[in-house]
């Protein structure tokens, strides 16, 4: 019988200048992506981008918002960015807002009323041409659809029937959820500041910037009672966590209880990185590439993953210092400054790598 190959996914390319050398030629055709940043961060402006440069070349997007803000004033806003273009506004690029039907409706009233406002065309197939959804939809407000669920499945459900509405229409989707914990605490952060004086400013400020410099053993004895109950956590998970790498639902057939396990993972990186971060501040990066080294070497088994991780992420945080205490000596240079030029480029290289 003669070899019959499987059809390629097609991509869809943004146009946005660097972004699709990053996404290796662009988005899969259909599938569905979530942009993740704190407010301010520009996800707004990026998945308005796409639909203008996706529109500019013919295709046609619809930008849904979930959040209680008028498309007006965001249109005001957009008018100063260079990509905006009035006369593609309302036609290849559409508005719509999902607000009143999330609130009446929940979750399927979202996805009822995408499926009313963006119907595919009929006697065309979603895989070839143009479709009347488009080639983007940008969702913004995810984590809107997050608090509006009642539960984890009702989300899960809620992504499964619009991956099937965007295969269906040949679309992409993009999902744009803020961090709100984030801004939150950055809040906090800057309210501090704005209290203290001008001594706590600047000591606070090298602490954000990753400082080693810790004056006696109280701030170390004070961390030890968090770091022993979170490496107690870490003896008892890498048997669980192998089994969950393979995937929920075989480590469930197998005898874990994976809502535990998620639990006590995340509490013990949570205590764990809070001693931590209370004695040096939060240095950057250490997390992304210290891990991604150490299966290099040591392989996927978190037995040896854990303590290999711990053990070679000290050390390489010591070089860090090292080299942020001589490089510009007399002058110290934080040493969440040196991670981060080190860190940066690496996680630039797994996402291209990944993509």
């Amino acid at each position: 019988m003669p070899s019959r190959s499987l059809p390629r996914i097609a991509r869809v390319p943004t146009h946005v200048p660097g972004l699709d050398t990053v996404l290796c030629g662009g988005f899969l055709r259909g599938g569905i992506y979530v942009v993740r940043g704190a407010p301010g961060s520009g996800k707004t402006i990026l998945g308005n981008q796409i639909c203008f440069e996706n529109a500019r070349r013919g295709g046609s997007s619809a930008y849904v918002t979930l959040l209680a803000e008028s498309h007006a004033r965001m249109m005001l806003h957009l008018e100063s960015v260079d990509f905006f273009d009035l006369e593609l506004a309302g036609d290849s690029v559409r508005y719509l807002s999902a607000y009143g039907a999330l609130m009446k409706s929940g979750l399927p009233g979202v996805l009822d009323f995408i499926r009313a406002k963006l119907p595919p065309k009929r006697g065309r197939a979603a895989r070839g041409g143009q479709q009347e959804a488009g080639n983007f939809i940008v969702i913004d407000g995810f984590l809107v659809l997050s608090d509006a669920s009642s539960s984890t499945s009702e989300l899960k459900k809620f992504i499964q029937d619009l991956q099937l509405y965007a295969d269906l229409v040949g679309a992409t989707v993009l999902l744009l959820a803020g961090v709100t914990l984030n801004s939150f605490f950055s809040a906090l952060i800057m309210f501090v500041q704005y209290i203290a004086d001008f001594v706590q400013v600047y000591r606070a400020m090298r602490w954000i910037m990753g400082d080693l410099d810790v004056g006696s053993f109280e701030p170390i004895i004070a961390a030890l009672p968090m770091l022993a109950i979170a490496f107690a956590m870490f003896a008892w998970l890498p048997s669980s966590l192998n089994l969950l790498s393979v995937g929920a639902d075989a480590a469930s057939a197998r005898g874990v209880d994976v809502g535990r396990t998620q639990r006590l993972a995340f509490v013990s990186a949570s205590l764990a990185t809070a001693a931590a971060v209370s004695l040096a501040g939060p240095i950057g990066f250490i997390g992304i590439v210290v891990p991604h080294l150490v299966r290099l070497m040591v392989g996927v088994d978190h037995r040896l993953v854990l303590p290999a991780s711990a053990l070679f992420g000290g050390a390489f945080l010591v070089l860090c210092d090292l080299g942020a205490r001589t490089l510009l000596a007399p002058l110290e240079i934080p040493v969440g400054v040196i991670t981060a030029m080190l860190g940066g480029p690496f996680f630039l290289w797994l996402l291209v790598r990944k993509g």
